[in-house]
């Protein structure tokens, strides 16, 4: 069920109040905007993304921890546009029988989402924008060769 939405994702987890009876364990991750990177000033991220490309990779990244971790739910919500400090940027949220999976998966979900996403994200602060360009370079907007 993977998703990008332009509105706040605040609240958004109580869609997901109805636990399903067979899960013992669900973890929610959510990716916060911070008020610091790399030791310069954020006042917000603009996140972009080819959105048909993004939602291809975020549902095989969901399909593959269904099978590799033995989960039940695997879903990520991220957003696009602009998205102010301490706002969510990205939700992630597993269910599975037991904790061990549950924490396992979603940390795995969030680093193949930072891994092979088209999502860009440009850091706005007091001193200007700058793309901090994904884990890999061939996905950097700036970058020759890039989409």
């Amino acid at each position: 069920m993977a998703k990008l939405l332009r509105e706040p994702l605040e609240g958004f987890e109580a869609q997901f109040a109805t636990p399903d009876p067979a899960c013992g364990a669900r973890v929610m991750f959510t990716g916060l905007v911070r008020e610091d990177t790399n030791g310069a000033t954020t006042c917000a991220l603009e996140y972009d993304a080819y959105e048909p490309m993004a939602i291809k990779a975020m549902e095989d990244i969901e399909a593959e921890a269904l099978k590799l971790f033995g989960i039940r739910r695997a879903l990520v919500i991220h957003r696009v546009g602009h998205v102010l400090v301490g706002q969510i940027g990205v939700l992630a949220l597993v269910e599975s029988g037991h904790r061990k999976q549950a924490f396992a998966a979603c940390e795995w979900l969030m680093n193949e989402v930072k891994k092979r996403v088209p999502i860009w994200k440009k850091d706005i602060g007091p001193n200007g924008e700058i793309w901090q360009h994904p884990l890999s370079g061939s996905l950097n907007p700036q970058s020759p060769g890039s989409p």
